[in-house]
């Protein structure tokens, strides 16, 4: 079973599910492979994109979920 793949760039981490690589028309692609954006919380899976914002990730199921209230940040904005 695939893990989740994690890399730094510019300071900032980033993780994917790797997904598997198949020959199709003699090239090589990925199948099944799944971004998940900024890591926030590496042991917890959670995950932060514009499309998903806060979101964990299950890699037994292989399916998305809530994250709870209490660790997404609270944001004052002022003026």
């Amino acid at each position: 079973m695939p893990s989740i793949s994690y890399s730094q760039i510019g300071g900032i981490l980033y993780a994917k599910w790797p997904g598997k690589s198949v020959r199709k028309d003699g090239k090589i692609r990925k199948v099944g492979q799944i971004y998940f954006g900024k890591a926030q919380d590496r042991d917890k899976n959670i995950f932060w994109t514009r499309e998903r914002r806060f979101s964990t990730f299950e890699t037994e199921t292989q399916k998305f979920g809530k994250t709870d209230a209490a660790f997404i940040p609270s944001i004052s904005w002022t003026s």
